[in-house]
């Protein structure tokens, strides 16, 4: 379905056309975070959330909700946590990447780079607070914002 995404989508021309990922600390961490980038903005939105495809739905109403977020479309991966988001996103509206081709969704895929700065591979999601992965994002924004001027 990736293939039918809007051209605006993927020329990057309107805001409001999402990509969600998950980040992992150890695999046997509770929690990840959920993260979700505007592909024009670049402006990142992200929780910490069990890995759950339940919590993984919550908490992308939850970032939808508290950031007013008017989502056209949303693209994603095949992975099993994204399986109940079609109840969140209109199913016309949500865009799954083709299997093992994550860099369809190469936008977010590179901002996990910058949260790999301060959350390292192996280190558990478990022990950041909400505010600690707040004040990440705050961060990475700034920098974003700042880079693209």
């Amino acid at each position: 379905r990736i293939h039918q995404r809007p051209e605006e989508a993927n020329n990057r021309t309107t805001e409001g056309h999402y990509e969600l990922d998950t980040v992992i600390g150890k695999r046997e961490d509770k929690y990840c975070l959920v993260t979700v980038l505007d592909r024009k903005s670049r402006k990142l939105y992200s929780v910490k959330s069990l890995k759950t495809s339940l919590a993984v739905k919550n908490s992308l109403i939850k970032i939808i909700k508290n950031n007013a977020l008017l989502v056209k479309t949303l693209t994603i991966d095949n992975g099993s946590e994204n399986v109940l988001l079609h109840e969140v996103i209109n199913q016309n509206n949500l865009y799954k990447c083709d299997a093992y081709c994550s860099y369809q969704k190469g936008s977010i895929e590179n901002i996990h780079r910058h949260i790999r700065r301060y959350i390292t591979k192996g280190i558990s999601m478990d022990k950041f607070s909400d505010e600690q992965i707040q004040i990440m994002i705050n961060r990475i924004n700034e920098y974003l914002l700042l880079i693209s001027k």
